[in-house]
């Protein structure tokens, strides 16, 4: 993700403007440059779909967000799975009382290294 954030970063602010977003888009294929229709939609589609913050550029998190966009991370899953099995009242929100009561759940999944401190 760092790599390709360098890659379209052109002009090194650590940000991915519209318009290296779509030099990138463009960059191989230049008969897209006329499909008027086209780059529209991927105009739209960067300020709608990627750019979720709404500030007019790509984050670290944006980028990674468009670049594996089933984010099939390990971590988030597993995150996912110790939310579940913790959120006793089952409003998709840890409290701190389910946390306590629920303990057991973060100290004893082997994908915390530090759940002895709890």
């Amino acid at each position: 993700i760092e790599e390709s954030l360098k890659d379209l970063d052109r002009n090194g602010d650590g940000l991915v403007s519209v318009d290296e977003y779509m030099a990138d888009l463009l960059a191989d294929e230049e008969e897209l440059m006329n499909d008027i229709e086209l780059l529209e939609r991927e105009r739209r589609k960067f300020s709608e779909q990627h750019d979720t913050d709404k500030d007019g550029f790509l984050n670290e998190w944006e980028v990674r967000d468009w670049l594996t966009p089933n984010n099939d991370s390990p971590s988030r899953a597993v995150a996912a799975r110790l939310v579940a099995a913790a959120d006793s009242n089952r409003n998709g929100v840890l409290e701190k009382p389910e946390i306590v009561r629920n303990y057991q759940v973060f100290v004893g999944n082997s994908f915390i290294s530090h759940g002895g401190e709890l």
